[in-house]
């Protein structure tokens, strides 16, 4: 018996020939560009207008270059990647299949009356609704609606004109300082239900990576009436939908 034989017994391990051969085999595979290989990743920046976009995948620390064959993608966005040799990498795909693109969050609803708006110049927060609450990838172009509410006038209200505000108060509760995502001007045309007919309220922006809290304001630009956000007979409804990935943003 040889030596290398006696070694292995005295030791009680075994090559495994197969194991050997199958190893060789994909190093040889490897070496000679042949062997695809799956990989998940993170986008580095979002790949608007361009193919390619930078990745880090899972388990490494240097960003590598791929291109994308599923669409758009937005910072920080969890992707799957095949790389093709010689070609590169690609993303195939979005993990969990879910796209940024669509509705962010349900959709809200309220029946419910505002607080009065008496001051001019001082903006009223509608806590009628509850902050409308979205998570953005980042980069997107967003659009918020919202739609079926009236302005209330009381016995003064003919001629005054008021403003509708939606505030996006990021991580926080929105307020008056907050950045603005929507406004509309409104000129009362009587009082009570014959103040305004619904009114929608619609705008684009942009929606930073993270928790976005969005709320309805109201403000009299001049005038002497009171109004009270209401709706007629049909709940008045809040939702934000992503149209696209913003090419000014990263």
């Amino acid at each position: 018996m040889s030596n290398a034989s006696s070694t292995q017994q005295q030791s009680g391990t075994q090559l495994d020939p197969l194991t050997g051969s199958l190893d060789a085999f994909l190093t040889l595979l490897r070496r000679r560009k042949i062997l695809w290989e799956f990989h998940t990743a993170t986008v580095l920046t979002n790949s608007i207008g361009t193919a390619a976009v930078s990745l880090l995948l899972d388990g490494d620390s240097n960003p590598i270059t791929g291109k994308t064959i599923c669409g758009p993608l937005a910072t920080q966005q969890r992707v799957g990647v095949i790389f093709v040799p010689p070609a590169g990498y690609y993303v195939v795909g979005i993990l969990g299949g879910v796209s940024p693109f669509g509705i962010v969050a349900a959709p809200m609803t309220n029946s419910a009356n505002g607080a009065n708006t008496t001051t001019t110049g001082v903006e009223v927060w509608d806590t009628s609704w509850d902050p409308y609450v979205f998570n953005s990838p980042g980069s997107l172009r967003c659009e918020v609606h919202m739609n079926g509410r009236m302005l209330f006038g009381n016995s003064t209200s003919l001629g005054d004109r008021y403003r509708i505000k939606i505030r996006d108060g990021g991580t926080a509760d929105p307020d008056a300082t907050s950045p603005l995502v929507a406004q509309l001007d409104h000129v009362l045309l009587g009082a009570a239900f014959l103040a305004s007919a619904t009114i929608p309220v619609i705008g684009t922006f942009v929606a930073s990576r993270g928790m976005h809290n969005l709320g309805v304001f109201t403000s009299r630009v001049s005038g002497t009436g009171t109004v009270t956000p209401a709706c007629p007979d049909v709940a008045a409804e809040l939702y934000v939908t992503a149209i696209g990935l913003d090419p000014d943003s990263s």
